[in-house]
């Protein structure tokens, strides 16, 4: 993001994104919490699982 923001691009709403089907370590779940990053999993269409509750109360379509 810094190169972009050397060419002159706005980046202050810029997030990395991570994807994962083994799921993500507390430290990354915490910066998610905190808005640093997004972290997207297979939906429960791809997967056969249920989603997450704390994401459908929230009306997201990102699983955990």
């Amino acid at each position: 993001m810094t190169a972009l923001a050397e060419l002159g691009e706005d980046t202050s709403r810029t997030r990395l994104v991570l994807y994962s089907a083994a799921g993500f370590s507390p430290d990354l779940r915490a910066a998610e919490d905190n808005g640093e990053l997004i972290l997207v999993a297979p939906t429960a269409s791809t997967t056969g699982c249920g989603p997450d509750p704390r994401y459908q109360a929230a009306g997201t379509a990102v699983p955990p």
